[in-house]
């Protein structure tokens, strides 16, 4: 039995116990070199270097003001995974101030501001910035590049019919995929738009890892430092699933919030302005009837976690104090830090139900706009609904 026993060891357990030790080591050392590599010790290179965690929206500014393309893009924690995702840009949208809007009109009938809050809204991210490029900065952004070559997996064909590509690999200038970022396909489909943009995106991107590349990109185009600062290593591009309702012209994408909320815990967790994703609804009420008031506040209120689902007047107007009201007696602690977001706002019960939002924000003659921010603090919900 003893005999037995040493052979086991021998041929068993001790050949085991190298190879175990064996991985352990190694896979020590590969944490070292990831640890190095996105440490302190050698800085990353290219559209790498100083790549914050965040999100930014891109997005092509046609001639009569309207977006008629939109991406979000951003990298996680160590920049090692990041991902670019197309908004359908007739997807409706809550607009603060405009009420819902589709996303192509938002930029024209606000400004780049609301459209930055409308989109962070809808997806509960954290949002810094918004670029929005016309034609010539397409162009200018590629230029470096080249050419690329895209995995064509549905035919692409521009509206004036400069660029005709079939199913498969297809090598195209930079100029060409310029014109396919900025311009309409022939069908006039979001979807056929939106399928040639991911192509060319998902060939650009990598791209920018070069540190050439990526200087020549920023000196050209100084507005996508943003996009630069969160190009990741490796890149998933996708699109927001959507239920779409009406054709052509007259389509429109409604928003499905199980699958929106999916999509950003699996693109953009780091990003998140409240972990689980379960964020206190709000409803702002104008209540001096001044124009664009629900603006603002939402400025204020949708960075700190919360999601503006309606906005409205307060019959008559006339509020001369802002306040923020709560039916639910477990939703104070939201209340009070809603109420901190703004400059001045009283915290008060309501007596009538709310419906369906959990909190209202009632804007009196005494809004001044946001509250300054203040170093420790926490914008985590203590309670959500």
């Amino acid at each position: 039995m003893r005999k037995r026993k040493r052979r086991r060891f021998w041929l068993l357990t001790l050949p085991v116990s190298i190879v175990v030790l064996g991985l352990v080591v190694g896979a020590g050392a590969l944490l070292r070199n990831v640890q190095h590599e996105s440490g302190s010790g050698s800085p990353p290179q290219g559209a790498l270097a100083s790549s914050p965690t965040g999100t930014v929206l891109i997005g092509h500014k046609a001639a009569d003001g309207t977006v008629d393309l939109a991406m979000v893009a951003g990298a996680g924690h160590g920049v090692k995974q990041g991902s670019v995702l197309f908004l359908p840009t007739t997807l409706q949208v809550q607009a603060p101030s405009l009420g819902v809007q589709s996303l192509r009109d938002v930029a024209r009938l606000g400004d780049e501001t609301l459209l930055r809050t409308s989109v962070s809204n809808l997806l509960g991210v954290s949002m810094p910035g918004v670029v929005l490029l016309d034609d010539a900065a397409f162009a200018a952004a590629l230029a470096p590049a080249k050419s690329l070559t895209l995995d064509v997996r549905s035919p692409i064909r521009t509206a004036d019919g400069s660029v005709n590509l079939p199913v498969g690999r297809q090598v195209v200038s930079a100029a060409d995929a310029a014109r396919i970022l900025s311009m309409p396909p022939a069908s006039g489909k979001e979807a056929d738009r939106i399928a040639a943009s991911q192509a060319v995106m998902a060939a650009w991107a990598p791209t920018l890892r070069t540190p050439a590349n990526s200087q020549a990109v920023a000196a050209a185009v100084p507005a996508l430092a943003p996009f630069l600062a969160v190009t990741p290593a490796k890149l998933t591009v996708d699109t927001l699933v959507t239920n779409p309702t009406g054709t052509g012209a007259d389509q429109k994408d409604q928003p499905v919030a199980a699958e929106t909320l999916q999509t950003v815990k699996s693109d953009f967790r780091d990003s998140m302005l409240v972990p689980d994703g379960n964020r206190t609804t709000v409803e702002i009420l104008n209540g001096t009837g001044a124009v664009g008031v629900a603006k603002t506040p939402a400025e204020c209120a949708v960075p700190a976690g919360f999601e503006v689902q309606l906005t409205g007047n307060v019959p008559g107007f006339g509020e001369a104090v802002t306040l923020v009201l709560y039916h639910d007696a477990k939703l104070r602690s939201e209340a009070e830090r809603l109420a901190a977001t703004l400059a001045t706002a009283k915290v008060e019960p309501s007596t009538r139900d709310l419906g369906v939002v959990g909190l209202a924000l009632v804007v009196g003659a005494d809004f001044t706009g946001c509250a300054p921010a203040r170093e420790g603090t926490s914008s985590t919900p203590a309670n959500t609904h």
